[in-house]
Order: structure tokens, then C-alpha cells, then sequence
């Protein structure tokens, strides 16, 4: 859980304003971000609620990691496909493969990614 030094530096809030959004003195504020307070240790989590109640609240955010690759089962489908095109042994040798389907179903990456793993395959988008 973050403490109030981490919301304050976030928020860029001063003891000042804090102790005016909560209602806890100036000191007491101070003490706590510079963790020098000696009295009742639920203080700091009932000013971050009153804080959070006022809209100063951190929140772990989702982020997406753009450089993993996860195969779903249409990405092992192209795979399959892309093998047996560069398959010496197989009767689709030299041969061109077209993916064609609806929109927003991976086509594009799936291509790109076996494209990038595979250096005797070649990728053309048009």
C-alpha cells in the first residue's frame, strides 16, 4: 500500500494541503510523511482515506508489455500453415500462402512474428 510521502509526491500535495483535505494538524502531517510520528499508527491510513475520498489515490495501473509474444491457438494455426509452405519435403514447396480473415484477429503479428523466427520465410503486407 502506498504511504502519504508516496501520494504527496505524486500529487505534489504539501502538509499544508493535506492537513486542509483531511482535517489532521500541519505537524501531525509532517511527522508522519517523515516517519517521525509516535501516536496512533491507523492516523496514516485514515488521512490516505480521507485523501483517497478526495480523489488522491494511487492506483497500480496496467501497463502492456509490447515485446511478448503469446501464441493462441490462430497464432499455432499460422505456424502449421507457414511450416508446411517451407517444408522441403512437402508438397506445397515454393509455393505462396494467403491469410485472409477478419479484422483484429492477429493476422498481421502472427505473419510478422514467424516472418522475424524464420529467415527463409518473407513477409509482404498489401
Amino acid at each position: 500500500m502506498a504511504g502519504l510521502r508516496e501520494v504527496m509526491e505524486r500529487f505534489n500535495l504539501s502538509a499544508g494541503d493535506v492537513a486542509h483535505i483531511t482535517g489532521y494538524a500541519k505537524s501531525t502531517i509532517s511527522q508522519i510523511k517523515n516517519n517521525k510520528y509516535n501516536g496512533d499508527g491507523q492516523v496514516e491510513a485514515e488521512i490516505l482515506k480521507k485523501l483517497a475520498e478526495a480523489g488522491y489515490r494511487l492506483e497500480t495501473k496496467l501497463s502492456v508489455r509490447r515485446d511478448v509474444f503469446i501464441k493462441t491457438g490462430n497464432v499455432r494455426k499460422f505456424d502449421t500453415l507457414c511450416d508446411e509452405l517451407l517444408a522441403p519435403q512437402g508438397d506445397l514447396t515454393s509455393s505462396i500462402g494467403v491469410v485472409m480473415g477478419r479484422a483484429g484477429r492477429g493476422k498481421t503479428k502472427a505473419a510478422r512474428h514467424y516472418a522475424v523466427q524464420h529467415s527463409e520465410a518473407v513477409y509482404v503486407l498489401f
